[in-house]
């Protein structure tokens, strides 16, 4: 008796150790004002990654039921824990670092990196992971989800030199008013995150994520993209039907994020060992529109536009009291 509404969730009784490699260089230079300039090379190779894949897919497309040409028809999706993942990471950094002194620390670090792995990544709420061929996973290797090529990170904390304990004493109300102060800041520029192109409809006939044929580059000028056509969909065609399209995973991305915020702080002392302190933290201070990855399916007059958006300029005040 066939019933196709049985999901039966199995795992192998004994999974082998994850292991990680990890290795890294670096070089350090000593500069004026207690800075520190660092360069470094870093490398990791994780293997035995745990990711779901669907041991009942119908072994090959075709034309039918998909019910009917799975290996054990009487059942739906077998979602087979399976210990068959690896990934790589290899990455260039630099940074420079200010130690706090004389009221002022600052962190400034670039990352150059690449990513690549042929994992199921289930949890991170990204469109267009599903795997085409749940029997031959090489089809699923590629950028990984998190793959930023370059980001670049600066933050900072500045004490402003008047007040209790600071370079400039004040009188009492003066430094009620002007004593105190501290700023300070992240800005974070990152390029964008690596999405894959899809197609709506089921042409494998597989139950499974369907990709197109790749004929075209995809990627348009930066010229040309906005959020009305960010990649070139005529560079990806319809497959054959019953037949897997030879696009691959993460193969295009999606639009860079630039991000300041920026807290302004106050600390009121009295007595002994005793303060509060006022803040008020602004995320995304400029308000800039960092936008999410496009639609995907190339089939369809949507297909390539983005709609969405990360969340706007936020402020919020906190006050604190230690003693």
């Amino acid at each position: 008796m066939i019933q196709p509404n049985v999901l039966i969730r199995a795992a192998y009784r004994f999974l082998p150790s994850q292991y990680a490699q990890q290795w890294f260089a670096d070089i350090q230079r000593e500069l004026a004002f207690q800075t520190v300039l660092t360069f470094s090379y870093i490398g990791a190779s994780t293997h035995h990654l745990v990711q779901t894949l669907d041991a009942n897919q119908p072994l090959t497309p075709g034309p039918g039921s998909v019910q009917t040409r799975r290996p054990r028809p009487q059942y739906g999706t077998i979602s087979l824990r399976d210990p068959l993942g690896n990934a790589s990471y290899q990455a260039f950094t630099a940074k420079l670092e200010k130690r706090y002194t004389q009221g002022l620390s600052f962190l400034s670090s670039y990352t150059w990196s690449h990513s690549i792995d042929d994992v199921l990544e289930t949890l991170n709420q990204t469109a267009g992971q599903g795997l085409q061929d749940n029997y031959n996973l090489s089809r699923n290797r590629g950028n990984s989800v998190f793959d930023r090529r370059h980001q670049y990170v600066a933050s900072s904390v500045y004490d402003l030199p008047f007040g209790q304990k600071r370079k400039w004493t004040m009188p009492g109300p003066m430094d009620w008013v002007f004593g105190g102060w501290q700023m300070g800041g992240i800005v974070a520029l990152r390029t964008g995150q690596p999405f894959t192109p899809l197609i709506s409809t089921d042409i494998s006939n597989t139950g499974t994520a369907n990709h197109p044929d790749r004929i075209g580059n995809g990627t348009l000028p930066s010229g040309q993209r906005s959020i009305l056509r960010w990649f070139d969909t005529a560079a990806f065609a319809i497959p054959r039907d019953f037949t897997y399209g030879n696009s691959g995973r993460n193969i295009l991305f999606g639009p860079g994020s630039k991000n300041l915020d920026l807290k302004i702080g106050k600390n009121f002392l009295f007595g002994e060992g005793k303060r509060v302190e006022f803040r008020c933290e602004m995320f995304n201070f400029t308000n800039t529109p960092n936008f999410d990855i496009p639609n995907l399916n190339v089939n369809l007059p949507q297909g390539g536009r983005i709609t969405s958006a990360a969340s706007p300029r936020q402020i919020q005040f906190g006050l604190k009291l230690a003693f």
